[in-house]
Parts: structure tokens; C-alpha cells; sequence
């Protein structure tokens, strides 16, 4: 599931307008993203002409938005609508997969899932007995695909006119963070990648199986795997099709065409014949011959995607009242939605929940079966608290502190962690309990974990509950964890002070020297979490707030599977919190994993006022995990390292030796593109010692600075085996000369014995400030 896609980025596009800031900083990565300058387009405007703009803005938008909606009525009530959701579904839902995998995660046309989830809700609102029935051409269907598409272009800028210069700045900030929270409940769908939306709900959920079964004969399995199948039926239908049109398309003579189309079709070789024999083939080409058979096909398109009980208790192999029970509660009989407010359906579309089209008399229909997956959680939780009772709250907490543990023992197998871990703070009376706190080599890592549900009034933007969940989901935790790393810090720092939270942790605090935050959320909240310090000016966040990364639950497990380097994790939470804490920046937390692969997120330039756009950098590992859904092994993205850099930390990974994180987290410190200067030194003193070793001097050492403000500097030697009992003055020389580089404290050094080519290095240490 691709989570960053066209839809998204133009909306943004249509509202950053509104902000007025400075221009963009440029900088070009070396074997990484671009950045260009983007100028303000509104910045050479007057405040009284800004806000003039934007007023005739939001006029002209909301009356597009209410001409498309009817002209969109008025479509359904002419044509065959059901015939068109088939269409919609089939062309413009669907991508290709091939042996490099996903052709691509973003929709082939200019509509989404959002768009044919509208459309539907518009098809259901309709009576019965107005429901058109011609025939769409191919003119109709692409009518409704540009009015779809223009009518949520619409709806994004028909209420910018509250957003003007003449309002406090708060209240701009908290309409602009409204904006954008409901700017993605509408068109944003994907919280995971497939597999991860199943197997996180499955998890979650199979502990009520037990009572749901003895209550009402089926469980949230059997729901599950419905929609899965009905998937797999929608997929049959355009595979098949693909497949007879890339039979047809090798075929020349249009009589043999004709015939091939019939036998594939079922149709007989009388009925092939009679349409030649009648058809005048001399007036038509090839192309619109075939254009002509594509038609004919999709006439029986809606048939496709209808079913009923039987069949599919039958292919399921489960018992029919327990298909019957899943379908009704999951669908929506055609008019019940007459009563329902047109202007409700963008944040509050009841398709969301019911994606399923009932006929009556136990048959159905249904193209977006994928849509109950996008909201599977509020879903599943609504079906369960309907039918038995349960404290679903408490379940969600217990499984996101032990998915999150599995998670991290992935990676980290000999990490030490407990839960629950209660504290005091200084000589405050209040107890603390803090959700994980897992102990890696020398690294203290706190995790919260909030698996509270996010209300629909908070994604639909009502500013009271908007706030409240913030507060507890992303705001509250931050300040939990830092108070925790705060207290942690103090007692590393004072080994003699005694504490009764030494007796509780599994690891002696002495062996411990760097404490990292990260949070993880249950729910995606709308990509929120990925940049909670976008709140600042909201004036929600307290003054001496110091936000740490906060993830989706997915989006932890993308993170931990990704980066084959275990170190590389660490580093990514690291180098997170400084970005967060320093860096403007749009997009979510897969745009930042995306740019993390080609600049391990060294962006020191793009500090302070500068608005950084990040959105579409998460594209290639979207078509990895996507492939992965769709069965097809592709490469999976690494960060751009040196081979050079990549086989040291193999082996510190292998050798596991005290504080190797922390090394390995140094090795990091150097951007990709200064890890390919300093390889070809490398390469340029490798062969110089193996021409020179006898000679005193000679040069065998390089040394450098990763980035202007490190403090720590980099040094790399190499060496043959007659002169290796000269190795450790060689490491004296260079760690002196390091220290003496800017603002350096410490300096990590590398020796290498150039006779051996079986390991990547025969000495590694720090010298200098806290080694």
C-alpha cells in the first residue's frame, strides 16, 4: 500500500499558497534528492489583496463544488451508475505488476479510492426508482472521472476565506492544522502496507474470536478473510481481462481476431462468424476494432463484481447464514442513504464502513472491497462492541506494548526490556509509569506506547477533540519520555546518587551512556505524528517542549525492517529527534525513511524559517512492500552507504563488541556523500602503503570531519604486516591530530591491516571525551 500519493501532494500544493514564508533553500545531495529553490507566490501580493484573492478563491470553488456534485446526480440518474463504479474500479484502482515488481504505487488516472468512495455514496443516496439506466459511453465515463476530480480539487479551497491575514496567528495555525487533518481524513486511505494493515488486525482482534464465535457462529477471521477473498475476485476480473486483451493484441488479421475474442469470451464460433459476416471489418482499423471488443467486453463488467450468498459460502467453504450475517452487516441496501446529507459524505461517508452494495434477496455487489481494510480498526471495533461486551481499550494497549517488544527483539534479540515501569521525578509525590524501556549495548531506548482510538470528530477536525487527542497521543508522551531521559541522564552522570529505580532496571546504568525517545501510536493520525513540533504555533505545545520521533505502529515495523544495519536504527531515531526538533518539513514518516536512504537525514542545511517538501521520496520503498504484497521479490532500498563504510559495519554488527552501537552509530555520522570522498582517499592511501610502507614517513592516514559541527572526527589508517608493530603510534598520531579539528571531542579511529583482506578492519576504538 502505497502511502504518499498524487491526490495528497496536490491538495498540499493547493494549500501551502496560503501561508506566507520564505523561499526555499537549495542544495544538491551527491547520489541523493535535489532541492530547489520555490519562490512564495502570494509574497509580493499586500495583505488586502492576499485576502481578496483568497476570498474569490473559496467562492469559485465552492460553486464548482456544488455544480459537480450535480452534474454527478444528474449522471446517475440517467446512466447505468453500478456499470460505471465497475469501470472506475477496474481502470482507475488497479496497477500492473510485473517481474520488477509494482509498475507503481500511484493510481493510473487522476482519481483515487476517495473519489469512487464518493461516487458510490452519490449512487446510494439515489431512490430506486430514479436510478438511470442507459448505457455510459466512454464520453460519460470520462466525464465522471474530470467532475470527480474536480469536485475534491473544489471541496480542498472552498473554506480556505476563514483562513485570512486579519485572524491572530493561533487561530490561523489551528484552522490550517484543521485544514490538513481533513484534508487527509478525505483522501488519505492507507495506514500500512497490506500485508501489515491484515496481519496488525488479525493480531489485535482474534482474542474475541472465542466469545464472537459462541455468540454469533463466526469470528473477525471469517470477516477478514471475506474481504480477502472479495479482493481476489476483483483482481480475477482485471487479470482476466488483461489477459484475453494481451491475447488479442498479438493477433494481425481482424477475422481471426474476431473469432479469438468469441472462443475467449465463451461465445461460439457461429456467433464470431454471423459478427464478420455482418460487421463491415473494411471500414474499421485494427486499433478500433479492438477498441470496439474492449467495449463489447466491459458491457459485462457490473456482473463481474456481483455475487451472492451461496457463492460465496461455497467458495469460502463456511456455512451460509454465517456469509449472509457478514455481508448485511457490512453493506448498504441501494436508497438507504436518501436521507443522508451530501455534505456529510467527504468526512463521514458511511461507505467507509459498509463498502458492500445490497441487491436484497441475498445477492450483492461490490467493487471496493479494499475500502474495508483502509478502515478496518473504528470497523472491527464497532462490530465487536455491537456484539459482546469488552473493554476494547484495554486489549489495544496490551497488544501495541507487545507488538512493539517483538518488533524490537527482530533486530536487537539480546536487548533487555520491561514494561510498565514506575518512577518518581525528583521529589514530586506523583508516580510515573513509563510503557517500554528496552536496553541495547549502551543505549537506553524509552518507548511510549499510545494505543488510544482517534474519533471521527477529531479527524473531521472539530478543534476540542482535535486537541484532546493530540494532547494524549502525541504531546503528553513526549513529555513522559523526556522526563524519564532527563532522570536517567542525571543518574548516569552521578553514578553515587541512589535511586529505587536502579533496582528495577534489568542493566547496570554505569554501562549506559546515550538515552533515545521514540513513540509509537496504535492509529496513524494522519500523518501527524510524523511532525508533532508543526504544532508550535498553535500555541498547544508547552514552551520548554522537545518532541521525540512518534510513529505508527506500521510504520515502527517498516523502520525495523527496512535498514539492514541494526545500527542504522538507532541512528534514524536519532538523527529523527534532531530533525524534528530543528527542521520545517512536509511529508510523513516513510517521505523521511525515503530520505534517510540517500542522506542518512544529514540535512543540517535546512535549519530555522525553510520549509522543507519531502512528499514522494517514500516511492521507492512503497514499490518494494507493495511488490512484496503482490508476491514479486524486488531489491529492498538500502541507505546509499560505501561498500567500504557498509563492510565495517558488518563486522562491528558480527563482533558485537562493548559499545559497538555507539561506533556504529559514529560510522553514520558521515553523509553518504562525503563516505564516497573519503573511500577513494581510502583507496588512494591503501595503494600509496602498499607501495611505501619502508619508508619513514609515508602517508597512510585519513582523516576527517563528517560535517562542519561534528564533534567527532573520523580517522582511518592503513598498514602492512611488516610495519603492524608501529600500528598504535600510527593510532596516537591520528587521534591527536583529530582532536584537533573544530569543535571535535572525540575521534574514531580505524586501522587496517591491507594484507588481510578477510576483515574490514583489525582495530576500531574511540579516543577522547566519554571513552
Amino acid at each position: 500500500m502505497g502511502k504518499n500519493n498524487k491526490l495528497k501532494r496536490k491538495l498540499k500544493k493547493k494549500k501551502k499558497s496560503l501561508r506566507s514564508q520564505p523561499a526555499h533553500t537549495t542544495q544538491e545531495q551527491t547520489g541523493g534528492p535535489y532541492f530547489h529553490e520555490l519562490a512564495n507566490p502570494l509574497a509580493q501580493l499586500t495583505k488586502e489583496q492576499r485576502n481578496e484573492l483568497i476570498a474569490k478563491m473559496s467562492i469559485e470553488s465552492n460553486q464548482r463544488y456544488h455544480r459537480c456534485i450535480k452534474e454527478l446526480k444528474q449522471i446517475i440518474s440517467t446512466y447505468n451508475s453500478l456499470h460505471i463504479l465497475s469501470i472506475l474500479s477496474a481502470h482507475a484502482l488497479t496497477t500492473g505488476v510485473g517481474d520488477d515488481g509494482v509498475q507503481s504505487t500511484e493510481p493510473k488516472l487522476n482519481i483515487g479510492q476517495a473519489h469512487v468512495e464518493y461516487f458510490q455514496a452519490l449512487v446510494l443516496q439515489e431512490s430506486i426508482d430514479k436510478f438511470g439506466t442507459d448505457y455510459p459511453n466512454p464520453e460519460i465515463i470520462q466525464k465522471v472521472l474530470d467532475t470527480l476530480e474536480e469536485l475534491i480539487q473544489a471541496d480542498a479551497t472552498r473554506g480556505i476565506d476563514q483562513i485570512n491575514s486579519d485572524i491572530p496567528d493561533e487561530e490561523k495555525e489551528i484552522l490550517l492544522l484543521k485544514q490538513k487533518i481533513t484534508g487527509n481524513t478525505k483522501v488519505v486511505r492507507n495506514w500500512g502496507f497490506f500485508s501489515q494493515v491484515k496481519d496488525i488486525s488479525t493480531e489485535l482482534y482474534s482474542k474475541y474470536d472465542k466469545a464472537l464465535r459462541k455468540k454469533l457462529n463466526l469470528d473477525t477471521k471469517d470477516i477478514i478473510n471475506l474481504f480477502l477473498h472479495l479482493i481476489k475476485r476483483s483482481e480475477a476480473v482485471t487479470s482476466e481481462q488483461l489477459r484475453i486483451f494481451s491475447i488479442l493484441n498479438k493477433i494481425k488479421n481482424k477475422n481471426d481476431l474476431i473469432r479469438e475474442y468469441y472462443s475467449l469470451v465463451g461465445e461460439d464460433k457461429e456467433e464470431a462468424q454471423n459478427f464478420i459476416d455482418k460487421f463491415p471489418l473494411g471500414s474499421i482499423s485494427r486499433r478500433n476494432l479492438l477498441f470496439l471488443l474492449f467495449s463489447h467486453f466491459e458491457q459485462s463488467l457490473q456482473e463481474s463484481f456481483e455475487f451472492d450468498v451461496k457463492t460465496i459460502a461455497t467458495e469460502l467453504e463456511i456455512d451460509h447464514a454465517v456469509a449472509e450475517k457478514i455481508l448485511d452487516n457490512f453493506s448498504i441496501k441501494l436508497g438507504e442513504l436518501h436521507e443522508y446529507k451530501t455534505d456529510f459524505i467527504m468526512l463521514g461517508n458511511p461507505v467507509w464502513s459498509r463498502p458492500i452494495i445490497n441487491y436484497g434477496n441475498g445477492t450483492y455487489f461490490c467493487v471496493l472491497p479494499q475500502v474495508f481494510f483502509s478502515f478496518i480498526l473504528p470497523a472491527l471495533n464497532d462490530f465487536i462492541s455491537k456484539n459482546i461486551k469488552t473493554d476494547i481499550s484495554k486489549r489495544r494497549a496490551e497488544y501495541l506494548e507487545e507488538k512493539t517488544d517483538e518488533i524490537i527483539k527482530r533486530r536487537f534479540p539480546e536487548s533487555n526490556t520491561i514494561s510498565s515501569l514506575k518512577w518518581k521525578y525528583d521529589n514530586e509525590e506523583d508516580e510515573y509509569e513509563t510503557d517500554i524501556i528496552t536496553f541495547i549495548d549502551s543505549y537506553a531506548i524509552i518507548v511510549e506506547a499510545k494505543s488510544g482510538k482517534i474519533s471521527l470528530p477529531a479527524l473531521r477536525g472539530a478543534p476540542e477533540r482535535l486537541h484532546k487527542h493530540i494532547n494524549e497521543l502525541l504531546i503528553s508522551p513526549n513529555i513522559q519520555s523526556n522526563r524519564l531521559k532527563k532522570k536517567l541522564n542525571y543518574l548516569i552522570n552521578n553514578p553515587s546518587i541512589e535511586d529505587p529505580i536502579r533496582t528495577k532496571l534489568p542493566v547496570d546504568l554505569n554501562d549506559i551512556k546515550k538515552v533515545i525517545r521514540i513513540s509509537v501510536t496504535l492509529e496513524n493520525f494522519n500523518a501527524l505524528q510524523s511532525n508533532i513540533y508543526e504544532l508550535k504555533d498553535t500555541g498547544w505545545l508547552p514552551d520548554d517542549f522537545s518532541p521525540c520521533p512518534t510513529l505508527c505502529l506500521a510504520d515502527f515495523e517498516t523502520l525495523f525492517d527496512l535498514l539492514e544495519h541494526p545500527v542504522q536504527i538507532i541512528h534514524y531515531i536519532e538523527m529523527r529527534e534532531m530533525v524534528e526538533q530543528t527542521t520545517n518539513y512536509q511529508g510523513d514518516e516513510l517521505d523521511l525513511l525515503g530520505l534517510y536512504l540517500t542522506t542518512l537525514l544529514h540535512v543540517e542545511s535546512f535549519k530555522g524559517d525553510m520549509n522543507l517538501y519531502i512528499s514522494g521520496l517514500s516511492e521507492p520503498i512503497d514499490k518494494y512492500y507493495s511488490s512484496l504484497d503482490a508476491g514479486i521479490q524486488i531489491a529492498k532500498p538500502q541507505p546509499q552507504i560505501s561498500p567500504l563504510f557498509s563492510a565495517i559495519l558488518n563486522q562491528i554488527e558480527k563482533k558485537k563488541n562493548k559499545r559497538w552501537v555507539e561506533i556504529g552509530v559514529m560510522l553514520n555520522e558521515t553523509p553518504p556523500n562525503e563516505q564516497a570522498k573519503f573511500s577513494k582517499m581510502v583507496d588512494k592511501i591503501t595503494k600509496n602503503t602498499a607501495k611505501n610502507w619502508r619508508r619513514t614517513p609515508h602517508h597512510n592516514t585519513v582523516t576527517m570531519l563528517p560535517y562542519k559541527e561534528s564533534q567527532t572526527a573520523f580517522c582511518y589508517i592503513t598498514y602492512v604486516h611488516q610495519n603492524s608493530h608501529l600500528r598504535d603510534e600510527f593510532i596516537a598520531n591520528a587521534a591527536s591530530e583529530g582532536l584537533k579539528l573544530g569543535s571535535v571531542k572525540r575521534c574514531l579511529i580505524i586501522a587496517k591491516n591491507i594484507d588481510d583482506p578477510n576483515l574490514a578492519y583489525h582495530f576500531i576504538g574511540v579516543l577522547g571525551e566519554d571513552f
